[in-house]
């Protein structure tokens, strides 16, 4: 569902959702409240290290504070 609410293509926004996640759980933010605050992007300054994989055609992604 939320996939069709977004215009990119299916891949683009899992990377964009799987990000917008680990964002979240690195700076202890509901993703719901996350997603309402910054939409699927990370702000600029925001101290996390984010790699996306394509594992067996799923998109992994893995984060850590730099700060």
């Amino acid at each position: 569902m939320l996939g069709r609410q977004c215009n990119d293509p299916a891949a683009e926004f899992w990377a964009a959702w799987t990000r917008a996640e680990v964002c979240a759980k690195l700076t202890d933010t509901p993703i719901l409240v996350w997603v309402q605050r910054h939409g699927l992007r990370a702000p600029l300054d925001l101290p996390v290290q984010v790699v996306h994989a394509e594992l067996d055609g799923l998109t992994v992604c893995f984060g850590a504070r730099t700060c």
